[in-house]
């Protein structure tokens, strides 16, 4: 009975980021922040300041196609064959990273370009549901799909690390200060 309840689960997870994507395109904004339940952020106000600061440039070009900005593996565990490069601060401490191949790390918080995001989920689409696998296999599968059909039409990825988004279910989270 527990796999049944997994195999659901998973499926549920699938078809709620499937809707939650054709909702936020359905919006029309130029970048989607699409965020999964267990995302945490400790510092909002500087996530959104760093945001305000770099999405009118990367509106103006045509990278990134999509950011992580979630922590959740980091980038020595997802083992890519040729590491991102370097390219610029993210707050304290923080560096974002750029990567001509593009990849996921989980799809706890990323931010995506309308476009790119348009593309993406049409090739989410036409995989079948079964067999029943976490969503976020299926969204490299159909960015592999896609690099394979249009590497052309393919832009940078970018990682922030360490994100701002903490993926709680793969972290411990501190809990928040209660206030006196």
């Amino acid at each position: 009975m527990r796999g049944s309840r997994t195999l659901t689960r998973l499926a549920n997870i699938e078809l709620a980021h499937l809707s939650l994507m054709a909702s936020a395109l359905e919006s029309e904004a130029e970048w989607i922040l699409l965020l999964e339940d267990d995302a945490t952020c400790s510092d909002v106000p500087e996530l959104a300041a760093q945001l305000s600061q770099y999405l009118p440039s990367w509106t103006t070009s045509q990278d990134p196609s999509f950011v992580n900005v979630s922590e959740s593996f980091t980038l020595e565990e997802l083992g890519l064959g040729r590491p991102p490069t370097p390219i610029a601060s993210w707050g304290s401490g923080a560096t974002i990273y750029s990567s001509d191949i593009p990849f996921t790390n989980t799809v706890c918080a990323v931010l995506y370009r309308r476009e790119f995001l348009i593309n993406l989920k049409r090739v989410l689409d036409s995989i079948p549901l079964y067999p029943i696998v976490p969503i976020d296999w299926k969204v490299n599968a159909a960015l592999m799909r896609m690099v394979e059909t249009n590497p052309l039409a393919m832009h940078r990825c970018f990682i922030i690390e360490p994100a701002p988004i903490t993926q709680a279910s793969m972290h411990q989270v501190p809990p928040t200060a209660s206030r006196s």
